[in-house]
């Protein structure tokens, strides 16, 4: 899709709960994990006080979004965009919140094998389009699009679809980017999740200058940092 017109009209606010969330500059979503099969942070925080703790360093450091959706959290996300749960759409219609709806194919077990493109970000906004106007029909148009890196998408296919993000601007939503601490990073610098902080904090960086509307991470310092500079560089052009 390069060389393609890349200028397009883009929502730039959602409702939560009768709260409006302004998106025309980048927000952080931080992430807290309470289940211990999460591929970095999975046990850390699954008692009470390390999570209240861990929810006081988030904002603390940043973040205007943590997902939390048993405690009435004001938007759902979901990584199948529907396709694990025929239901989702019109849940999503009744509930009347905002939506963040990513990419893949298959599921968990099977999306490694199912990662046959022939012009991936094409068939990711085409993906995204179709999902949209399904919601459109129930009513919802507080949607949020993330392309679903690492899922169904090998190394070369995660480092495409980042290097033309800009283009899920075209489905007229916000665009998510969730890179923090993935293998896409540390297969590539031959490392771990663990030591794959400065890998991420790149691609994030890459993220919000390719338009990223909301960065969804493990480390919220670092990733404010990020946001700070690509804002202070937008301010002088």
């Amino acid at each position: 899709m390069a060389g393609k017109n890349t200028v397009f009209q883009q929502k730039s606010t959602l409702n939560v709960r009768g709260t409006l969330l302004e998106l025309s500059k980048p927000k952080i979503m931080g992430i807290l994990n309470l289940t211990p099969d999460s591929f970095y942070d999975g046990g850390r925080n699954n008692n009470l006080n390390d999570a209240l703790k861990k929810t006081e360093q988030i904002l603390s450091e940043g973040a205007e979004l943590i997902s939390a959706v048993n405690e009435g959290a004001g938007i759902i996300n979901d990584i199948s965009a529907g396709s694990m749960d025929l239901e989702m759409f019109q849940t999503i219609a009744n509930l009347g919140v905002p939506y963040i709806m990513m990419h893949m194919k298959g599921t968990p077990q099977t999306m490694a094998s199912q990662n046959d493109y022939e012009d991936i970000t094409t068939e990711v906004c085409q993906y995204f389009a179709s999902r949209i106007q399904k919601l459109k029909n129930l009513g919802v148009n507080d949607l949020i699009v993330d392309p679903g890196f690492g899922f169904a998408k090998n190394l070369d296919q995660n480092y495409e679809l980042l290097a033309n993000l800009e283009h899920l601007k075209s489905t007229g939503h916000p665009v998510l980017a969730a890179l923090s601490r993935k293998s896409m990073i540390y297969k590539l610098l031959e490392t771990d999740a663990e030591h794959a902080l400065n890998g991420t904090t790149a691609a994030n960086t890459i993220a919000l200058i390719k338009g990223a509307n909301i960065l969804r991470v493990h480390d919220v310092k670092a990733a404010n940092e990020a946001l700070k500079i690509v804002n202070q560089m937008n301010i002088q052009r």
